[in-house]
């Protein structure tokens, strides 16, 4: 993750992260959006969170298995 320059803080953000994440939550509010984007660009990915949620856990169950194995989104 990078900090822009000049741009405003995460903690500028009313909301929690995952409130940001919902469709609509960042209308009005172009600077936050881009002041997310800017620290890290993967901040709102577009597959569900169920999803990542299972990607993380089978990715951290084949690091258990087997060092080698790599898991690539």
């Amino acid at each position: 993750m990078k900090r822009a320059c000049g741009l405003h803080p995460v903690e500028a953000v009313p909301a929690p992260l995952p409130a940001a994440r919902r469709p609509g939550a960042l209308d009005g509010h172009p600077e936050w959006e881009q002041s997310l984007g800017e620290i890290d660009e993967h901040w709102n990915p577009a597959w569900p969170a169920d999803w990542q949620r299972h990607y993380a856990a089978v990715r951290e169950l084949l690091r258990d298995e087997d060092q080698t194995v790599s898991c690539r989104g």
